[in-house]
């Protein structure tokens, strides 16, 4: 997640056939060969290696990922969660931004996102979250929530839930943005795979598995690069606190890979 893999796949869908597998990506219909198809198991685009290598048949194939220092990932998610959704309204002042970045990584919300290791919260639970979550991003009051509920006419949209493509629509888990997306990039840490290319080495090692799987290389396209809307670096977002609660989130990869805060 945020390691350029919808650059690679944007790329790599010129050598593909009509009947190969494509998770695509619904946040660019502007571009109408990067939609999903042939997806008959409902893979998203993140869609963890041991989930995809649990329904087809692997063998034979060239099986590669991408890594990025997590700090630095945290941050350009950060950006791509506000600005895509058109809600991010903080001032140009960066001190602002980084108490807002901070408050971020402890928001807690519910995600829709399939979890093969712990039980999904019941309906008890999800109910009582959202009448929380409700609470917090609205201006009304927990009677006033659950009175609108009662009486069917609960309209708030609520900001606080992710759903995506591939899930199953009634079970979610409770999780911080930051447990969130440490989730999905530690998970393609994965030993099965062939090679890990490096985001720092984005393009020097795009060539080296294009040369592998025997396809020419040309530069990569640029997508969902234009979200950050202020060029400082991401070093300067975090503090004591926030730096170690990365640290501890992802450290498979900052072991494996031995990145560095600084890096």
């Amino acid at each position: 997640m945020k390691a350029a893999g919808s650059s690679v796949e944007l790329s790599l869908i010129r050598h593909c056939g009509e009947g190969d597998l494509l998770t695509g990506d619904t946040l660019h219909p502007d571009i109408p060969e990067f939609q999903p198809r042939n997806n008959l198991f409902n893979f998203h685009t993140h869609s963890l290696p041991c989930v995809i290598q649990e329904e087809l048949e692997m063998d034979g194939y060239y099986k590669f990922t991408i890594v990025r220092n997590p700090w630095d990932a945290v941050v350009s998610y950060y950006w791509f969660a506000f600005t895509k959704s058109g809600k991010y309204t903080l001032s140009e002042n960066f001190g602002d931004i980084k108490n807002h970045f901070t408050d971020w990584l402890s928001f807690k919300s519910l995600y829709n996102w399939p979890c093969r290791d712990e039980p999904h919260m019941s309906r008890k639970e999800v109910f009582d979250c959202l009448v929380e979550i409700s609470v917090r991003d609205s201006k009304y009051t927990r009677a006033q929530i659950l009175n609108s509920i009662k009486q069917g006419t609960f309209s708030f949209k609520i900001p606080g839930i992710s759903s995506h493509y591939g899930s199953s629509k009634d079970k979610f888990w409770q999780r911080t943005a930051l447990e969130h997306i440490s989730r999905i990039n530690e998970g393609f840490c994965d030993d099965s795979l062939d090679y890990t290319i490096r985001y720092e080495k984005l393009e020097e090692d795009y060539e080296i598995v294009c040369n592998k799987i025997g396809i020419p290389y040309t530069t990569l396209p640029r997508i969902k690069s234009d979200y950050k809307k202020v060029n400082i670096p991401y070093v300067e977002y975090y503090n004591e606190n926030t730096r170690e609660m990365v640290r501890g989130l992802f450290g498979r990869i900052i072991s494996k890979f031995e990145y560095k805060f600084s890096d």
